[in-house]
């Protein structure tokens, strides 16, 4: 949020609107000559930010897969170093295909409704706060925190789909027919033979990258 400020209030709108490193142009402004430096942070960030995505992706995938949302070998712990091996190599089609197509217009079309799912994401706390009062946490956060996170994710997606309407339905065209999808396959299981070759395909996934479903105690780790 601070760094969205600082934007705002150290250029113009067209040097926001500009194809060139935002970053890069207030640190020109901020540090003068100095401005090369900023080169290290930023490489720091990202690398920092590529480790975060593939934690949490990661073990989005493995806790969809163990909850029956997603083929069950996502949901499996590697056997040597009891790791979600399987929902981490769901990842690497996505980063071949990020390295060899061009993606960036869809990226900035639907990056801010990331927000969106930020927003729900961090909405558990205060459901689970009043619907669980009792349960046990290593610590509590205060709710005001998620409270303001949440408004502010809300702001940002309001403010694209203002921007660009059309952003909205190409996001519900993508998102909408998961629900079919969803009934079909998770809540009817249909079609049988379908699901009988998914279940053959993993068994042989699961021998090749000896992985097994873990118990309740393993995947409470992750």
């Amino acid at each position: 949020m601070a760094l969205n400020l600082s934007y705002a209030t150290l250029l113009t709108p067209h040097e926001l609107l500009s194809s060139q490193p935002i970053i890069m142009l207030i640190g020109h402004k901020v540090l003068g000559s100095w401005y090369r430096l900023v080169h290290l942070p930023i490489l720091v960030c990202t690398l920092s930010d590529i480790n975060i995505i593939i934690l949490i992706i990661s073990r989005m995938f493995f806790s969809a897969g163990r909850e029956g949302q997603a083929p069950s070998l996502w949901g499996m712990l590697s056997l040597r170093h009891s790791s979600p091996s399987p929902a981490i190599l769901v990842m690497l089609p996505i980063a071949l295909l990020l390295l060899l197509v061009d993606i960036t217009p869809v990226l900035s079309t639907l990056g801010p409704f990331q927000w969106l799912t930020s927003a729900m994401v961090v909405a558990t706390l205060p459901i689970y706060r009043i619907r669980y009062p009792s349960l046990e946490r290593p610590f509590k956060v205060p709710l005001v925190f998620p409270f303001i996170y949440i408004l502010y994710c809300i702001f940002l997606t309001t403010l694209a789909v203002y921007n660009n309407p059309r952003v909205l339905g190409l996001v519900l065209a993508i998102i909408v027919p998961a629900f079919p999808l969803q009934i079909i396959l998770i809540r009817f299981k249909r079609p049988r033979r379908f699901l009988r070759s998914v279940g053959h395909v993993t068994r042989f996934l699961q021998k090749l990258l000896l992985v097994a479903k873990p118990d309740d105690g393993q995947a409470t780790k992750f």
